[in-house]
């Protein structure tokens, strides 16, 4: 199933790359076009219900020039792109062979994050049976709301983690660990009707995937994506909602940008930019501890949505430069041990959508992150290789 070929992994990569640009950047510009991006925000701001808004939603658009909205979001793409060729994910394959000793230290990562799964299945399966008795609901497994309450303030970083050494495992013929991890949290996103963590790991077993299983794995994606609409809107909310995913984000995008040109405005904007942001953490990243140029100070967000994350690369410029310069330098040591290529491209397919829809800043710092665990792993090798050496 899985392709050994590198260079086709890296082009499906760069394919997804592809496609998240065309979703995040092009649909929006085309729903604008064609007068489609303020009827879809509309669309979930019913007119009787929500006059005041919809006249603020109007005012909003009418403050920004979508041609120049277009070019901005294909520059921060491309610089974006540049990151990823040069430091994430290179075209060319590490030709050192992948140790089994590293497979199996993968595998004793995936049962850590089993442990921590595990007790959140556990934690779930007693607020579930506590929203039935309290929700009064004919169907409580439609009670979407209540649900993601549940995992709002969670760390959910083992999902991550587990997941991403779940599917490389898969790749390498390990099947039973990864298998039963990957399981429970499809049992835990399906019966949240969630989406985001199954969509992106077979978002990631598609890129190293075989082309002549591409047809069912885009099938599965499909699903994943639509079956929420369908359960909860039906056939006639499937078209609004989907298209509303993009322009949701760029109405982030928006607001986030007008406030953004209201501080530029500012006399000490530089002194404020510079002094504030040079000594900021950016490994473990606090925005309140910042100071960001996008806050909503001057002008307020529709609604809470996704997060523009690709403007983090105009805010923290310092903190982007130093996160790609970490990333390059632990990149070149970690590539004299072992061969990481399928495990950046896994890796850098999560990371991407926290990039783009989250925070470039948490994108990146969580790839550094995994390199850290790389590095350990490395360590933890070479000591047991050392200790058999020295019983010798």
């Amino acid at each position: 199933m899985f392709d050994s070929n590198y260079k086709n992994n890296f082009y499906s990569y760069y394919f997804y790359f592809s496609l998240i640009f065309f979703i995040y950047a092009v649909v929006p510009y085309i729903l604008q076009l064609s007068g489609l991006f303020e009827k879809t925000l509309f669309n979930h701001f019913p007119k009787k219900s929500h006059e005041e808004e919809r006249e603020y939603i109007l005012l909003i658009l009418s403050k920004i020039n979508f041609n120049y909205l277009f070019l901005l979001n294909i520059i921060l793409f491309a610089i974006l792109a540049f990151i990823s060729v040069k430091i994430l994910v290179k075209q060319n394959e590490n030709i050192i062979k992948i140790d089994e000793k590293f497979i199996f230290l993968s595998q004793i990562i995936i049962i850590l994050c089993l442990f921590f799964l595990l007790k959140d299945l556990l934690d779930y399966l007693i607020y579930y049976k506590n929203i039935i008795k309290s929700s009064g609901l004919v169907n409580p497994f439609l009670d979407r709301n209540n649900f993601y309450q549940f995992f709002l303030d969670r760390r959910q970083t083992h999902f991550i983690v587990g997941s991403i050494f779940s599917i490389f495992c898969l790749k390498h013929n390990k099947i039973l660990i990864p298998l039963i991890f990957l399981s429970i949290l499809s049992f835990i996103e399906f019966s949240s009707l969630s989406r985001f963590y199954i969509f992106l790991i077979f978002s990631a077993i598609i890129v190293i995937s075989k082309k002549k299983y591409f047809p069912i794995l885009f099938f599965v994606i499909f699903l994943i994506i639509t079956y929420r609409f369908f359960l909860l809107n039906g056939i006639n909310g499937f078209f609004s909602n989907f298209t509303f995913e993009p322009v949701s984000l760029v109405s982030n995008e928006i607001i986030k940008i007008l406030n953004g040109l209201k501080e530029l405005e500012k006399i000490n904007f530089f002194y404020d930019f510079i002094k504030e942001n040079v000594l900021v953490n950016f490994l473990f990243f606090d925005y309140n501890k910042s100071y960001y140029i996008f806050n909503d100070i001057y002008f307020k967000h529709f609604r809470s949505f996704a997060q523009y994350g690709l403007l983090d690369i105009l805010a923290y410029p310092i903190q982007i430069i130093l996160l790609c310069s970490i990333l390059y330098i632990l990149g070149k040591i970690l590539n004299n041990f072992h061969n990481l290529s399928d495990l950046y491209l896994i890796t850098n397919v999560f990371s991407l959508f926290m990039i783009v829809r989250g925070s470039a800043i948490y994108g990146l710092s969580f790839i550094i992150k995994m390199q850290l665990i790389f590095f350990a792993m490395t360590i933890i090798i070479l000591v047991i290789e050392k200790i058999k050496v020295l019983k010798i």
